[in-house]
């Protein structure tokens, strides 16, 4: 799930505060804050890098009598695009855009061919928007099913053909008068794909809310009620087996996969190994997350009674241990290393640790967000209460966005 937001960069922080309400992360949005970006990010990201992309929001003035984001000309541009996108399934010119502007007089614009028009606001939230948005996603996803039906394609057959014989059926039909079922009966499907349909691997095609229901139910027991540890039970045979068994609970749209407890070799010959490196498909625009998980049962903090209470040893060892990988990621030493464990370069990370409950979290609440920011800024603490509940908005924006 990724949302393109043309916008000032002004904006950026109230822009993610309005979706984060309604379950997205920061990871979902992408931003870029002018026409000729959103351009570049059209040539690179999707043409050539062949990502995918739900929805594109263009603002259309900055109120400064400038305007940057051309949105009536990046509809023309999107408009004009019929190359694949998304590993060559879908035209771009299919990508929904609404106009998110707080101009009152949209007259001139409303007959430009915008998908939807906002006006936009102040405030920090902003239901109006996010309704809007879901429902052009759905509207989107209603085409690709009609395209599919039209075509004859059964999603619920791996490839869509069971046999050589559908296959050359469908070539007869379709595959060798693929541009004129391009113009004439498709609107989202790519040339590309009409001439050779092949499985689409998405979570909103491929997964659906049971399951996604079932591997929430079964993460929520799996820290609750499992059996005790021991030297056989532990982190990595309890949890660490669960979340690989489990990748959604990890992914959630949001990473496209993860490395597993790589070794990291820095220049001092001091090895780092996380025990889940997280990736996106855009690391020039997402974060790259290394998530170290520890037990629920872990004590965060010691002499909760006093005044001033002070995070357990244990806990303070947890949050050292995740510091190093923070400084490891930040080492130009380390760069070349990184990169070729990772796969591609970035400058993009994020640090997050799973461990303890929310309850004791809560009681000292203040000073943990206090000693947090203080001694391990840029480290984000989950406890496995908070990380169901990011499952649970995951679970719930998927339910919303689904096409029945």
């Amino acid at each position: 799930m990724k949302i393109l937001i043309n916008d000032s960069r002004d904006n950026v922080e109230r822009m993610r505060q309005i979706f984060q309400i309604a379950g997205y992360e920061k990871n979902n949005l992408i931003f870029v804050h002018s026409y000729e970006e959103c351009k570049t990010f059209f040539e690179n990201q999707l043409e050539t890098g062949q990502t995918g992309l739900d929805l594109i929001i263009t603002n259309n003035n900055n109120g400064s009598g400038l305007n940057p984001y051309k949105a009536s000309s990046l509809l023309v541009l999107r408009n004009s695009l019929t190359k694949p996108f998304s590993n060559g399934n879908f035209r771009i010119n299919s990508i929904p855009v609404i106009l998110y502007s707080d101009a009152d007089d949209k007259t001139e614009l409303q007959s430009v061919g915008f998908d939807a028009i906002v006006k936009s606001n102040e405030q920090f939230k902003h239901d109006y928007l996010i309704s809007v948005a879901e429902a052009q996603i759905r509207k989107w996803r209603e085409k690709l099913a009609d395209d599919l039906n039209r075509l004859g394609l059964d999603i619920r057959i791996p490839h869509f053909f069971k046999t050589l014989k559908q296959k050359e059926e469908y070539i007869n039909s379709f595959g060798r008068n693929y541009e004129r079922t391009f113009y004439n009966d498709t609107r989202v499907v790519s040339m590309e794909f009409i001439a050779n349909p092949t499985f689409l691997n998405y979570d909103w095609l491929n997964t659906n809310t049971a399951r996604l229901n079932e591997t929430l139910d079964n993460f929520r027991k799996m820290y609750r009620y499992h059996v005790k540890y021991d030297r056989k039970n532990n982190e990595r045979t309890v949890i660490h087996s669960f979340l690989r068994t489990n990748p959604n609970v990890l992914e959630r749209d949001v990473f496209r996969g993860f490395l597993y407890e790589t070794p990291l070799k820095e220049k001092k010959n001091e090895t780092q190994i996380c025990d889940f490196i997280l990736q996106p498909d855009l690391p020039g625009f997402q974060d790259t997350t290394f998530f170290e998980v520890k037990k629920e049962d872990v004590q965060l903090f010691a002499d909760k009674t006093r005044k001033r209470p002070r995070l357990s040893f244990e806990m303070n060892k947890h949050l050292y241990q995740i510091s190093d990988y923070q400084d490891y990621s930040q080492d130009a030493e380390n760069v070349t290393e990184l990169n070729a464990k990772l796969g591609y370069q970035t400058t993009n990370f994020s640090y997050q640790l799973l461990v303890g409950r929310l309850e004791e979290k809560e009681e000292v609440l203040e000073e943990f967000e206090h000693r947090l920011k203080k001694h391990y800024p840029g480290i984000e603490v989950l406890t496995y209460e908070d990380f169901e509940a990011l499952n649970s908005s995951y679970l719930d924006k998927f339910t919303r966005l689904a096409v029945s």
